[in-house]
C-alpha cells in the first residue's frame, strides 16, 4: 500500500470518526419525534426518557387524521412549496439573465437594490409584508398570500 493511499485512508477514518457522532446528534431530535409519535396520549409527559418506539403509531396517526386534516395540510404545504420554488427559480433566472445580458442605464443601481434587499433579515420585512398582504391586498387566509410575497 502506498503512503498516499495510507494517508488518505487515515484521513477518511478520522473524518468519519468525527462526523458520525455529529450526524447522530443531528438525527436525535428526528428519532425522538418518531418515538413520541408512537407513545400513548400521556406517554410524552411520563417521567424518564424512552428511546424505543411503541406500537401506537397507526392509532396515533388515525387520531391525528380524524382530529385534523393532516394529509390535506401536507398536500397544501407541498403545493405551496412547489409553486413557490418554481416561481422563484423562474423569476430569478429571468432577472439574472436580463441583468447579465443587457446593458442599460441604472443597471448598477438595480443590482445594488437587489443585493440590498437580499441582505435584509426576514424579520425586518415580516410585519410590513403581513400588513400589506392582509390589510391592503385583502389576501389573508388564502394560498395566494403564501406565494405572492416572494
Amino acid at each position: 500500500m502506498s503512503s498516499l493511499s495510507s494517508a488518505r485512508l487515515k484521513r477518511s477514518i478520522a473524518l468519519h470518526l468525527f462526523l458520525t457522532p455529529l450526524a447522530l446528534i443531528w438525527l436525535f431530535p428526528l428519532w425522538m419525534m418518531v418515538v413520541f409519535s408512537t407513545m400513548p396520549d400521556n406517554g410524552i409527559f411520563s417521567p424518564g426518557i424512552e428511546l424505543l418506539p411503541h406500537g401506537n403509531f397507526i392509532d396515533n396517526f388515525n387520531n391525528l387524521q380524524h382530529d385534523t386534516d393532516f394529509v390535506g395540510a401536507i398536500v397544501i404545504s407541498v403545493c405551496v412549496a412547489v409553486t413557490y420554488t418554481v416561481l422563484s427559480v423562474l423569476l430569478t433566472s429571468m432577472a439574472g439573465w436580463a441583468l447579465a445580458r443587457y446593458q442599460f442605464f441604472g443597471k448598477s443601481v438595480v443590482v445594488a437594490i437587489i443585493l440590498g434587499t437580499i441582505t435584509l433579515p426576514y424579520a425586518v420585512v415580516l410585519i410590513p409584508q403581513f400588513i400589506m398582504v392582509a390589510r391592503d391586498f385583502k389576501l389573508a387566509n388564502t394560498w395566494v398570500a403564501l406565494i405572492v410575497p416572494l
